[in-house]
Parts: structure tokens; sequence; C-alpha cells
């Protein structure tokens, strides 16, 4: 099923991400986890017949809300933040240093827990 290829690759993406924490590549993190978590989300939507072009979090949040009546508002700071994260990792000149070398250590590392859980079941 396509669901589950979408599924597979979050999976992929988010041992990526993980990696890319534990050796301090934090700007890749960034761009991994929210692959990682775009990916798990369009998963859900393809389960249940919906297909949705995009890559902003925060949209597919809303509309797995909106559309799927599932209750997202616990994890909607985490697509918030995660985007931003994922906006600055794209640019070498937004907020390195400082940014990459603690928001997203101590940041990340709670999301991608979450999403780990989530994923693995």
């Amino acid at each position: 099923m396509e669901y589950q290829k979408w599924l597979a690759q979050a999976l992929r993406d988010l041992r990526t991400a993980e990696n890319s924490l534990n050796s301090g590549d934090y700007y890749a993190c960034a761009f991994w986890a929210q692959q990682a978590v775009e990916k798990a989300l369009k998963a859900l939507l393809i389960s249940r017949g919906k297909v949705v072009k995009g890559h902003d979090l925060v949209e597919l949040g809303y509309i797995i809300r909106d559309e799927l009546r599932i209750d997202v508002s616990r994890i909607m700071d985490y697509l918030r933040e995660l985007t931003m994260h994922y906006t600055v990792s794209r640019y070498t000149d937004a907020l390195m240093g400082y940014h990459t070398k603690y928001i997203l250590r101590v940041r990340l590392g709670m999301p991608l827990r979450w999403l780990g859980r989530w994923l693995n079941g």
C-alpha cells in the first residue's frame, strides 16, 4: 500500500535525523527530522484516502485535524518549531552557531523521541 511506503521512508529519515543529532550535525538533524514528520503525516493522510501536496507541517496538522477529525493539539507546537528549524537549516547564514548548538540539540531531542515512539507503535 502507498501509505506504507511513506511510513517506511519516514522511519529511514528519522534514523538519519537521530544519527545527525548524535554526531552533532544539527542542521542535518533539523532537515531530516522535518522530512520524517512530513512523510509520517502524509502517510496518515494517504491511509485515509487523502493526498496532500506541500511541506508545511502546521498546514498538514490542520488538515489532519479538520478533515480526519484527529486531535493534533499536543503536537502543533512541535510542528511549528520543527518547520522553523527546517527552514533555518537550509540557509547557511541563518542563525548558525548558537541556534544549531543549543536549540537543535535540546529542542529536537523531544520531538524525535515522540516521533520514534509514534512511528514504531
